[in-house]
Order: structure tokens, then sequence, then C-alpha cells
């Protein structure tokens, strides 16, 4: 769960689940832009997009530097709860992904 204050880093690491990796959709395929999208969010499905291609190099998990992420996104990382890093993140939980 994301704290309501602004998290410095995070720890990511994978989350198995052998029926979603049999018939789930990876984030950077055509479906989740066509059907997932609108309902995540630009910001969040590039963040998933990032955090995989982070775990296929780093499969144990990694510190994420949410400011460096925000800014590379390109949705800047203020310290506000209500930052668009905050909501990006905030979704990705609320949705479980």
């Amino acid at each position: 769960m994301i704290p309501d204050s602004f998290t410095d880093h995070i720890h990511v690491h994978a989350w198995p689940d052998p029926v979603i990796d049999e018939l789930g959709h990876d984030p950077r395929s055509q479906y989740v832009e066509w059907f997932w999208l609108a309902v995540l969010g630009p910001s969040t499905i590039w963040l998933l997009r990032r955090l995989s291609d982070a775990l296929d190099h780093a499969p144990d998990g990694f510190t994420l530097d949410v400011h460096e992420c925000a800014a590379a996104l390109g949705i800047g990382g203020t310290t506000s709860r209500h930052s668009a890093m905050q909501r990006t993140l905030r979704r990705t939980v609320q949705f479980g992904v």
C-alpha cells in the first residue's frame, strides 16, 4: 500500500501468479493499450512497462527512485499526496497490477 506521504524509494519485486503468468497479458503488449489504457491511464501503463523492463533485468527485485521515475515519465515528483506520481502509484495498488 502507498502511504499518504510521498515515498522517495520503493522496493519492487515480481508478483508471481501461475494463472496470470499463463493467461494474463504483459504490460508491454498491444492488448494492454487497447483494453487497459483507458482504465488505468497512460502514466500507470508507462510505469508498469518501466517496472516490467526493470524486472526483466533484475528478477529478484530492485529499489525504485520514485522522484527519478516520475521525472522520466514526465509527470514530476512533487511531495504532495495528490501529485501525479502518487495517483499513478495508487492506481497500481487499486487495480492490483
